[in-house]
């Protein structure tokens, strides 16, 4: 399953490539236009644009985990912008007075800090924007699977359905026991569980969302090593609600 990691990751890791290149962007600015009025040697600034790219690491690690989420609501987005940015102006801070490196002005770190929070969270959401647009004309499409067809599973699909920007395609469930059961949304049942590990071989899946959480460890572990055997990423899902029909 190259597919998943190809498919999935890069989003990540593009996402990634646009706070790396905004954060750099801002600062080469605002450092060249501070320069004009505080002429400082050019040794220092090279030093402190080091000290910023190493701070830039565990910055962007924290978002991350916000990137890596296929759904992102945009308040979400700034929140985790936010972080990341709390994080940087401390690790750059910190990196700076280590190392003696403390000739930029308080004034022109907290302009920057405070523009950068604006601008990081617009080129953001406007990414994030272009990847729901991207994902209406199906590029950037998730391949997933549901075990369970309870009341759980029926509501997950339809979230996961609901707004063709989030980029789910649902290719059917199986169910945890010999009852049929079936989606009244017309999901396809794909079979019972003991099908899921030839399915996952046959097919490009990248995601499996397990909903019966209250099902026997034995079917849980089954799901589990059927999907990293093929390496699909694999999901369990909290009980919505209680149901009789799995």
């Amino acid at each position: 399953m190259a597919f998943y990691h190809h498919h999935g990751a890069a989003i990540k890791y593009l996402f990634a490539l646009v706070d790396f290149i905004t954060y750099n962007s801002l600062f080469i600015s605002m450092g060249w236009m501070w320069r004009l009025r505080q002429p400082y040697p050019e040794h220092d600034w090279r030093l402190a644009a080091l000290a910023f790219n190493m701070a830039l690491v565990p910055a962007i690690i924290s978002t991350l985990s916000t990137h890596a989420s296929h759904t992102v609501m945009m308040e979400k987005t700034v929140t985790a912008s936010l972080k990341g940015i709390g994080i940087h102006a401390l690790f750059f801070l910190a990196i700076l007075n280590v190392t003696g490196n403390d000739f930029i002005p308080s004034v022109f770190l907290a302009c920057f800090y405070s523009i950068a929070f604006v601008v990081v969270s617009c080129a953001n959401i406007i990414s994030r924007t272009a990847l729901k647009a991207y994902r209406l004309k199906g590029g950037n499409i998730m391949q997933v699977v549901i075990v369970g067809s309870g009341e759980t599973a029926r509501r997950l699909a339809m979230e996961m359905t609901n707004n063709d920007s989030f980029g789910y395609n649902i290719r059917g469930f199986f169910s945890t026991t010999e009852k049929n059961g079936s989606f009244s949304d017309g999901i396809t049942r794909l079979g019972n569980l003991k099908d899921l590990d030839s399915y996952l071989e046959n097919n490009n899946i990248d995601e499996v969302y397990y909903s019966c959480t209250d099902d026997t460890p034995a079917n849980i572990e089954m799901a589990t090593k059927a999907s990293e055997r093929h390496m699909a990423r694999f999901y369990c899902v909290p009980p919505l609600a209680h149901s009789s029909t799995r």
